[in-house]
């Protein structure tokens, strides 16, 4: 039997900086400083919110092509 549907769950969106932290972190470390890691942060500031819709979507069309479906007995399996 294969377990039908989707689990979805509500995600609170807050404005923590979580992701402009691990940003700034990773541009700092290659080496990036004044202007040039601001247009950097920038740049990838941006690109965030569409590559995250983009990943959604891409999870979507897959959920609904019904191949990620999984054997109810696989899912509930015990680990070994």
């Amino acid at each position: 039997m294969c377990v039908d549907g989707l689990l979805t769950r509500t995600v609170r969106v807050t404005n923590d900086g979580e992701f402009s932290e691990q940003i700034l972190k990773d541009l700092i470390s290659q080496g990036y400083e004044g202007q040039q890691l601001l247009r950097k942060f920038k740049g990838y500031s941006r690109a965030i919110r569409p590559a995250v819709l983009e990943m959604l979507d891409d999870n979507k069309t897959f959920a609904e092509s019904g191949k990620g479906k999984i054997p109810k007995d696989e899912l509930y399996a015990a680990e070994e």
